[in-house]
């Protein structure tokens, strides 16, 4: 089945903290950093003729990630079948910058085929880490084209160092992008139905997130 690697997006919040973590992160207050997390809830379910279904994570991944806000959506087109998986995740930069498919992903017994390389998503100047992930099934192998970057001020960045970029941005939002391929699909970077998705959903994100940001 192409699409059974994409549950798996769950495991990328399953992390634990110590007690030295925990003091450099601090506490997600209520207020102000509350609003900043639910501004996910604004990123539209319609974007032309891709439709979301959202999923909720676990509340005990919620708990163990410390996330603040996240936003867990499948998008199908409408017109082609064609459907992107996205996860956002807010809170601090401690715990919001690490973990990504790279690491989980392989943990779970996926492999991943190269190593991770930058993406850019032309127009809107977005950078991602792309890689794809291969998991063996009776049938050969499930594999999907996995994006993921950062954002504290609406530019996402596939930044080499998340821990120490953004160690004193007051919040992040963490994105990733999650596309089933085809069997003769190489790893995803010239798919066509990805790059509709992402032209239409980076600027609906980048309004929602960070409303007082021009869009990019």
């Amino acid at each position: 089945m192409r699409h059974a690697l994409l549950p798996t997006a769950a495991l990328l919040v399953t992390v634990g903290y110590g007690a030295a973590e925990g003091l450099w992160t601090g506490r997600w207050a209520d207020g102000d950093d509350g609003r900043v997390a639910a501004r996910v809830n604004d990123i539209p379910r319609t974007l032309a003729d891709w439709e979301g279904t959202d999923r909720e994570l676990d509340a005990r991944e919620v708990r163990v990630g410390r996330i603040a806000g996240h936003l867990w959506r499948t998008y199908q087109n409408r017109r082609t079948g064609e459907a992107v998986t996205v996860m956002i995740l807010c809170g601090r930069p401690g715990p919001i910058a690490v973990h990504t498919p790279d690491v989980c992903f392989q943990g779970q017994g996926c492999a991943m085929a190269g190593q991770p390389r930058r993406q850019a998503v032309p127009p809107s100047g977005a950078e991602f880490w792309a890689a794809r992930f291969d998991q063996p099934t009776a049938a050969g192998a499930d594999r999907t084209a996995a994006l993921w970057a950062w954002s504290a001020d609406g530019r996402w960045e596939a930044a080499e160092s998340p821990r120490v970029r953004y160690a004193r941005s007051p919040f992040l939002f963490k994105l990733y992008v999650l596309r089933p391929l085809g069997p003769s699909a190489s790893d995803g970077a010239d798919d066509a139905a990805l790059a509709e998705f992402l032209r239409l959903f980076l600027p609906a994100a980048g309004t929602a997130l960070f409303p007082d940001t021009p869009p990019q």
